[in-house]
């Protein structure tokens, strides 16, 4: 998902996974603050087909963005899910797929071994070193309740109070104890893959945030897909 600004530049702002000929799953949050723009195409387009950030492959500009009704409810950054449409399908080939995602009873034993993907940056507060080729990342499934109280306890710290809390509708994944591997800024929106040795790569995930990037005590956020696998083919099979 790439974003124009100052009218000339194009620039890598968010991931996102096809999932129809049309629709492009992603998170609210690179959104909320577009979703009411008449003419979004002027600002948003959407690369397919390239592991490049700014070649290769083929341009699709955006029609719509439809962000989840109860985004945000009943805390921050809770439903953050958003389907992006396209103005003209995706046309199909060896490089251009729609993805698979979890279902609603698809939910992962803790230590599962998944990927996350994304431009982002290669650690907290360093844009400049963002990379142009798609990069990957091994991770495993976080025990929901260590994540949980994890984050409770970052959040009652002072300076913290601001940030969201950890809900069922979300997931978590790194290297605990370790730190050193992780998703980061600019990696929103992007999947978190499962490697399913009978279904094969099912998108169980979206990026959505965390505490600073590959923190060892603090995982990665991301949406839970089996909560939201209703909403997304309802509003992303339009």
């Amino acid at each position: 998902m790439q974003l124009q600004r100052y009218g000339i530049v194009w620039s890598q702002e968010c991931g996102g996974t096809l999932i129809t000929s049309r629709t492009v799953l992603s998170n609210a949050h690179c959104y909320v603050h577009y979703s009411n723009i008449s003419i979004p195409s002027l600002i948003w387009r959407v690369r397919l087909g390239s592991s490049y950030s700014s070649s290769g492959g083929s341009l699709h500009q955006v029609h719509s963005f439809i962000i989840h009704e109860d985004f945000n409810q009943p805390s921050r950054l809770n439903n953050d899910v958003a389907i992006v449409r396209l103005y003209e399908p995706a046309v199909f080939s060896d490089r251009v797929r729609v993805a698979q995602i979890a279902g609603s009873n698809y939910d992962l034993p803790d230590g599962t071994a998944v990927i996350a993907t994304g431009w982002g940056d290669w650690a907290s507060g360093s844009q400049s070193s963002r990379s142009q080729q798609l990069q990957d990342v091994n991770l495993n499934i976080i025990n929901q309740n260590v994540c949980v109280q994890r984050y409770a306890f970052l959040k009652s710290q002072p300076g913290n109070r601001d940030l969201p809390d950890v809900t069922p509708s979300m997931i978590c994944a790194g290297i605990l104890n370790f730190g050193g591997k992780d998703t980061c800024q600019g990696d929103g929106g992007g999947p978190l893959i499962h490697n399913n040795s009978g279904a094969g790569h099912v998108i169980m995930g979206i990026t959505s945030w965390g505490y600073g990037c590959g923190h060892y005590h603090y995982p990665g956020v991301y949406v839970r897909i089996s909560v939201h696998a209703a909403w997304i083919v309802r509003n992303g099979s339009v």
